[in-house]
């Protein structure tokens, strides 16, 4: 079973390179073209489906809560009219054995519901769900959330990297809001009231899209006087969770060219289709030019640099090199976050090594999915 497991990932990645190989192969016209009319997403979820034998074999456990999780849980499409997208996947964790108790004491004291919103990864041009339910899942036990939710937005060429940020942040209003507690069975103390402690946790380029939503937060002031009201001083985000984020876009895109896959991506086109769009949506360009001010809306709680933030990356990564991570965490430090910690790990952190071990329910330093998960529920508990 194991050799057919092995030689299953050894199809799936030769399959990978030789696809990513045709394709930089092809004219710059027509890489562009592909990029454009979205056909990089198929590619790239059909190449997802390539992996689900290998995972069925090496993981059934995880192949079978990605199933169960997809069944018992709820989605809220929070776009215009309730119908489209954004829509959060919501997973009601409160029925489920906890795998280490933490801090549960402290949290009903204050009354508090701590809610894990995962964002998914892919370029900011793909990406499944159901790649990342189990993750989220076990991430969100290891934190002692209570709901977990993915959340499920539009992708280029549908939408650019500015959309993407702006359905992240109004996924966060709308978890604050009544109808999020309302449909998840949440007890609130005072409508008017969110008891909400709302932690993201982003992959990839769902980490730049989370750290990327927390800067602009500071910077405009997205808060409606509801949610003001509704927080009281607590910040509309309590903490973020980053795992393997590329945050300079600039710079990723240099890293790209040089990887050869800069014009099939769809990181460029999401971003404007030029290099002074990737530093508009550049969060540590962003913070390091002073795009948000010493102190500025530090009066409004929702914004507040008070968010604590968790950066995670492997020094191995061959895809997103951790200096990503090390820039990110310096220009956090010079805007005033209060909070920023970066943990860095001699391996490539991927959502399939996390995986691997948060599904153990152990607390060790067997990978990075567990050990990190301890180091940031201990600061967790000890933020209140």
């Amino acid at each position: 079973m194991k050799l057919i497991a092995e030689l299953l990932s050894l199809i799936q990645k030769s399959t990978d390179d030789a696809l990513r190989q045709f394709l930089t192969s092809l004219p710059v016209s027509w890489q562009h073209f592909l990029r454009d009319k979205g056909m990089i997403k198929l590619l790239s979820d059909f190449a997802a489906i390539t992996m689900v034998p290998a995972l069925a074999i090496t993981s059934p456990k995880v192949a079978l809560n990605t199933i169960k999780y997809w069944w018992t849980s709820s989605t809220h499409f929070i776009g215009v009219n309730g119908k489209s997208l954004p829509a959060l996947e919501c997973h009601d964790l409160r029925s489920m054995k906890l795998p280490v108790a933490v801090d549960v004491e402290n949290n009903l004291k204050q009354k508090l519901v701590r809610v894990l919103l995962f964002v998914h990864g892919g370029a900011w041009g793909s990406g499944q769900l159901w790649q990342y339910r189990d993750i989220a899942i076990q991430y969100g036990l290891l934190l002692n959330a209570d709901v977990t939710t993915l959340i499920k937005y539009s992708y280029y060429p549908d939408a650019s990297i500015a959309d993407q940020r702006d359905a992240l942040l109004r996924a966060v209003h709308y978890i604050h809001g009544p109808e999020f507690h309302k449909k998840c069975g949440l007890s609130q103390t005072d409508m008017n009231t969110s008891n909400i402690e709302l932690v993201l946790c982003g992959h990839s380029s769902g980490a730049h899209l989370s750290i990327l939503s927390s800067v602009e937060m500071l910077k405009t002031e997205v808060d409606s006087v509801d949610l003001k009201k509704a927080l009281g001083r607590r910040p509309a985000i309590h903490s973020i969770i980053g795992l393997s984020g590329p945050y300079d876009l600039v710079k990723h895109y240099d890293f790209e060219s040089g990887r050869g896959v800069q014009h099939i991506s769809p990181m460029l086109g999401a971003a404007g289709g030029n290099i002074e769009g990737l530093a508009r949506c550049s969060p540590d360009v962003l913070l390091f030019t002073g795009y948000v001010n010493q102190g500025e809306n530090d009066d409004c709680p929702s914004s507040s640099r008070s968010t604590k933030i968790h950066l995670l990356h492997g020094t191995e990564d061959g895809t997103v090199p951790h200096a990503a991570t090390e820039r990110m965490e310096m220009a956090l430090i010079h805007a005033g976050y209060k909070f920023v910690k970066g943990h860095y790990f001699p391996v490539s952190v991927s959502v399939e090594s996390s995986t691997a071990c948060a599904s153990s329910n152990t607390v060790s330093t067997c990978s990075p999915g567990s050990s990190s998960a301890a180091l940031i529920r201990r600061h967790l508990k000890s933020a209140k």
